[in-house]
């Protein structure tokens, strides 16, 4: 079968065909040439195939994406054993390859599909994982981030109206045009807000959000923007 073929499969379509093949081994086993050893094989075989049918039903049950995993390795580990049996039966010369390769086929057929869609949950696995890593980092740096601004405000804010205050008493004593002072050249923002008259504690928050460059990525700020304004 192709691939592509196996791939297109659905749930429904695979629990049918784990079924018939378990029917197949156990109508093939009533065919093995009895004696002690053979009957045990024929045991191993029939339980290995049977099994495998019923742990995909499992599969198709699952709770979550880990339960999916775990009951999926269990279907691999059967029907690989069936496979396993099969070619002991044929390279003892119990039974002829005519008889064992259709039915090694197709254990050797679902093995690869089951290994397939359970790499295919475990690389999904990794992914939610990461994502969540990331979020939680993104949200704790985010936390830390507020507790910095905070921390800078009050630990600023008097000293910068202070010097708010001085700046402009001197411009009024010495009559100079706003502007001509080197410190009001060489003010940050945030200093800017309150210079020019805005000495709102929210205002200035924000101004010191939206210029920590050196702290944030700008995707997050705007949250971080928001997250301040509701601590207010």
């Amino acid at each position: 079968m192709a691939r592509a073929q196996l791939v297109s499969m659905t749930p429904d379509e695979l629990k049918a065909r784990t079924k018939k093949f378990a029917v197949d081994i156990i109508q093939f086993a009533r065919i093995i040439p009895r004696d002690p050893i053979n009957d045990e094989i024929a045991s191993q075989l029939t339980d290995a195939a049977t099994s495998t049918a019923a742990h995909y039903r499992a599969v198709c049950r699952a709770k979550s994406r880990a339960d999916f995993i775990n009951k999926l390795s269990g279907a691999i580990e059967e029907v690989d054993e069936s496979a396993l049996w099969l070619e002991i039966l044929t390279e003892s010369g119990t039974c002829a390859n005519s008889k064992t390769n259709r039915l090694w086929r197709e254990a050797d057929e679902l093995t690869r599909i089951f290994v397939r869609s359970r790499e295919t949950a475990r690389a999904k696995q990794r992914a939610a994982k990461h994502q969540a890593a990331m979020a939680d980092g993104v949200g704790e740096f985010g936390q830390l981030l507020l507790v910095e601004i905070l921390a800078r405000i009050e630990r600023t804010g008097a000293q910068l109206v202070d010097r708010q205050h001085a700046l402009l008493a001197h411009r009024r004593q010495a009559r100079l045009p706003r502007g001509h002072l080197a410190d009001e050249r060489r003010k940050t923002t945030p200093e800017a807000a309150l210079l020019h008259g805005d000495h709102s504690r929210n205002s200035y928050v924000f101004q010191i959000v939206r210029h920590l460059s050196s702290y944030a990525a700008r995707s997050c700020r705007s949250r971080w923007i928001t997250s301040v304004a509701s601590l207010m």
